[in-house]
């Protein structure tokens, strides 16, 4: 069993729709999920947790962390944002990795799709929505990630970053760093990222807070930063999941 926690932004407009499409998801596939942040109270989850520090108006993701290691009823843990939806199998998929490793991290592509309706849970919404993604949806770069599952100490002591970009690669290169197998499940995972507008701003002040934690980051821009120490992307992954199994790469 995993315990899923998410920080969801204001129930708003297509927002809304957005993101009760993909906590329903979590609720299909994990034991527990958590809202946490300003927002959680709105949210159909089994906890809520409000208490959350916010640094540049956004949530301190290392706060989040450490409720989540703190307060989770499994010993595995993971992270998604609030757009994406994931499919079913996910704790089967899973479960594979955890079989093999005491301690790891899982992290996968996601692929944007054009969402618009609210989804019903009823039985086959998952082949239906399968199928959607499969005609219309796009891959997302390699950079950009939106789930971390893990067990056990993978990150040591994680920087108080903001959700924001960046982050999400520390968490890949530190794993990395510190010899923790990080497996990309994207050939058994279809994580399906909802488009949406109204994207942060990545060059205001939170953006060069992040990048401050970051060693070296400071001058690096676009794709050189993934030559820093710290950071990386999907491609980095040291294991990848197929449908044989486990592979090294």
């Amino acid at each position: 069993m995993i315990t899923l926690f998410c920080h969801p932004r204001p129930f708003e407009s297509h927002f809304d729709v957005i993101q009760r499409n993909a906590i329903g998801s979590f609720k299909v596939a994990f034991g527990e999920v958590w809202a946490m942040g300003r927002n959680c109270m709105d949210a159909d989850a089994d906890m809520k947790w409000p208490y959350i520090r916010y640094q540049h108006d956004l949530p301190v993701l290392s706060h989040m962390f450490a409720i989540a290691n703190r307060n989770g009823k499994y010993p595995i843990k993971c992270y998604c944002n609030s757009d994406i939806i994931l499919p079913p199998n996910f704790p089967h998929a899973i479960a594979r990795v955890a079989l093999e490793f005491p301690t790891f991290l899982a992290v996968g592509r996601r692929t944007d799709v054009p969402i618009s309706p609210i989804i019903q849970f009823d039985s086959g919404w998952w082949e239906r929505v399968e199928e959607f993604a499969k005609m219309y949806g796009k891959p997302h770069g390699m950079a950009g990630i939106d789930y971390f599952c893990y067990r056990g100490d993978v990150w040591g002591e994680i920087p108080p970053f903001v959700l924001l970009a960046l982050f999400d690669n520390w968490l890949v290169g530190k794993a990395i760093q510190r010899g923790v197998p990080v497996v990309d499940m994207t050939e058994r995972v279809l994580a399906i990222h909802q488009n949406h507008g109204s994207r942060r701003s990545r060059s205001g002040k939170a953006m060069a807070y992040n990048k401050a934690l970051v060693e070296g980051a400071s001058e690096a821009e676009g794709t050189a930063i993934y030559d820093l120490p710290d950071v990386a992307h999907l491609g980095h992954c040291t294991w990848r999941l197929t449908e044989g199994g486990l592979e090294e790469r």
